[in-house]
């Protein structure tokens, strides 16, 4: 969960507009792969890891973009105006 969090604080960090988007689009990406690893890894791992992991996937990818949205840490965009 710590990696995802940081992952999508950069994502967010990274994105050029709309930064908490981009970030839920990462957990979405991470859910689908989390889906996919309880499937296969489904016998070989307690089935409350993978109840666990999927869980947290969505609310851990918006934490990391709420981190980077916090006030006061907002990407100021300055503009040219003649």
């Amino acid at each position: 969960a710590l990696a995802l969090i940081a992952g999508a604080y950069v994502t967010a960090w990274l994105a050029p507009r709309r930064p908490m988007m981009h970030a839920v689009i990462l957990g979405v990406v991470a859910l689908l792969l989390a889906l996919a690893e309880s499937t296969v890894f489904w016998n070989v791992l307690p089935a409350w890891s993978h109840v666990l992991a999927i869980l947290l996937v969505l609310p851990s990818a918006w934490l990391g973009g709420l981190l980077h949205a916090r006030p006061g840490q907002r990407r100021v965009v300055r503009r040219n105006r003649r």
